[in-house]
Parts: C-alpha cells; structure tokens; sequence
C-alpha cells in the first residue's frame, strides 16, 4: 500500500506541476494587465492567477521530493501481506512516461498554433495581443521539453526523484 502511495503522489505531484506551467501565459496576460493599468479592475482575477500558480507549483513539488515524510504523516504502512510483485519504481515510470504523451500532446498544437500567430503578426496588427501568443509559445516550450524528458528519460526522472528523498529509497521496493 505504501509503495503504491508513493508512487501515485509523485504523479499526481508531477501533474500539479504540468497545470503550474499551463497558468504562464495568464500570468503573461496579468502582467500586460498591470503594465495597461487596467489591473484595478481585474485585482480579484490576477491574485487567482499568482495563488494558483504558486499553489500548483509547492504542491507538486512536495508531492514529488517530500513524499516519504507525507506517508510518514499520514500514516501510512507497508502492508504485511504480500501485494502486486512489480517495484515501485516501474510504476512510476509508466506513470511518467503517460504524463509525458500527454503532455506532448497537449503542448505540441499549442506550440505551433502560437509559432504560426506570431509569424503572421504583421497581418493581424491592429487586433493582435503579441504577449499572449509570446506567453503561450514559452508555455508550451516548457511543457514539450519536459514532456519529452519524461517519455524518453524517465528511468533518469524516477532515479533523480526518489533519491533526493530520505534515506528509504522506493526504488528498493517492491509494490
């Protein structure tokens, strides 16, 4: 039980960070917001932006590095009896390697959508938000590049996650 619960909060902690990275182009949005002074009026939406992003970033992370402490918290034991004989670190990998597919197949549409856009700009001039499409160009850069490390590298993300957790590496375990 507990090395399955290890497991599924390190995907659910990279997850948290995949939607931490989808907030960037509203964070570009607010920054345009603020540089128009038009902030005034929409306060209540640009602090929704910073909160969650900032919510979504710490809590993937310590899903990701602080997970054998929230197990330890929670209370959480290894079960006596024997469970599925696959090791902990095959589940993630799995786990991140669907989370990778996925998110490669979220962030490459976007990409080139934004990548055509803004290589039409001249064209769409007058109604045109530059930073938008700027802000969601670097989003899904950032989503494609680590999409891609976890679907072709994530025997290095499972290595690189659980040893920087405490001395009890899941790696070890068996499901």
């Amino acid at each position: 039980m507990k090395n399955l619960f290890l497991a599924g909060a390190k995907i659910i902690g990279l997850l948290s960070i995949f939607w931490a990275i989808s907030f960037i182009p509203s964070i570009g949005w607010a920054i345009v917001q603020a540089r128009t002074g038009s902030m005034s009026a929409n306060v209540g939406a640009i602090l929704n932006i910073y909160i969650e992003f900032a919510f979504l970033l710490v809590f993937g992370l310590l899903l990701l590095f602080r997970t054998e402490k929230l197990a330890t918290l929670l209370k959480i034991k290894e079960e006596s009896q024997k469970e599925i004989k696959l090791p902990a670190s095959e589940i993630l990998r799995i786990g991140f390697i669907f989370i990778g597919i996925y998110m490669l197949g979220k962030a490459l549409p976007a990409f080139f959508k934004s990548f055509y856009l803004l290589s039409k700009w001249s064209e769409f001039r007058e109604n045109f938000d530059k930073t938008r499409y700027i802000s969601e160009l670097i989003s899904s850069v950032f989503k494609i590049g680590l999409g891609s490390w976890l679907t072709f590298a994530s025997r290095k993300v499972v290595r690189i996650i659980t040893t920087k957790e405490s001395k009890l590496n899941i790696t070890t375990r068996s499901s």
